[in-house]
C-alpha cells in the first residue's frame, strides 16, 4: 500500500495509511537541522541527551544550552571592540569545563572576522548593525562551519558523517525512522542553509 503524508495542524507530522489508524509523531523542524546540531555540539553539547530549565521540569532544547549566558546579554561591541557575547560565550562553562571541540583560540579568531565584517556593514550605514544573540550565533556557526570547510573539507565530511550515524541510530531508538538521513557526499559541503 501506498504511504500519503497528511497536514496537521500542529507541530506534528500525521502519516496516513489507507485502512489503518493516523499515527502521529512530534518530531518538529528543530529535530531535522542535522547540521546546525552538529555546530552546537562543538561547543561539547550532548544534543542528543534531554536538559532541563535549572530549578524546573521543563525541558530545553540543546541550542538553549548554548545560549543560556547570552540571552540577557547586551548586544553591541564591548571597550576592546569585541561583542559582549564573545565574552559571555568565553566566560560560561563550556570554557571551564573543557567542552570545546575546536581550539578555544579559534573563537577568537571567528570573532575578529566577525567583527571586521561587522564593520565594513556598518560603515555604509546611517544605523549601525547590533547583532541580537541568535544572530550573533548564526555569524559564529558560520565562521566555524566556513573554517572547517576550507582548512579540511575531507575531515569535515569525515565527522559529519560520524554525527549523522549517532543521529541516525538516534531516531531508531526514539522509533523516527522517517527522520533518518543519508549520509552527507564532498559535494554536499559547498552549500549551507541559514535560519534564524
Amino acid at each position: 500500500m501506498a504511504r500519503t503524508r497528511k497536514k496537521s495542524s500542529s507541530n506534528s507530522d500525521a502519516q496516513t495509511i489507507p485502512g489503518l489508524t493516523t499515527v502521529k509523531t512530534k518530531r518538529g523542524f528543530y529535530d531535522k537541522q542535522v547540521l546546525n546540531l552538529f555546530l552546537i555540539s562543538q561547543f561539547g553539547i550532548d544534543v542528543f541527551a534531554e536538559y532541563t530549565k535549572a530549578g524546573t521540569r521543563k525541558r530545553i532544547r540543546p541550542f538553549r544550552v548554548l545560549t543560556e549566558n547570552l540571552i540577557h546579554t547586551q548586544e553591541g561591541l564591548a571597550d576592546d571592540g569585541l561583542h559582549h557575547f564573545y565574552h559571555a560565550l568565553c566566560g560560561s562553562n563550556f570554557f571551564v569545563l573543557d567542552r570545546l571541540l575546536f581550539p578555544p583560540g579559534k573563537l577568537l579568531q571567528y570573532e575578529q572576522n566577525i567583527v571586521e565584517c561587522t564593520n565594513k556593514i556598518n560603515a555604509s550605514r546611517n544605523t549601525p548593525i547590533a547583532w541580537k544573540y541568535y544572530q550573533w550565533l548564526t555569524l559564529l556557526f558560520v565562521e566555524i562551519y566556513l573554517d572547517r570547510y576550507f582548512s579540511s573539507p575531507e575531515q569535515l565530511l569525515n565527522e559529519l558523517n560520524e554525527f549523522v550515524a549517532r543521529f541516525n541510530k538516534y531516531q531508531k531508538q526514539q522509533e523516527h525512522e522517517e527522520l533518518i538521513i543519508k549520509p552527507y557526499r564532498l559535494e554536499d559541503l559547498n552549500k549551507i542553509c541559514l535560519q534564524n
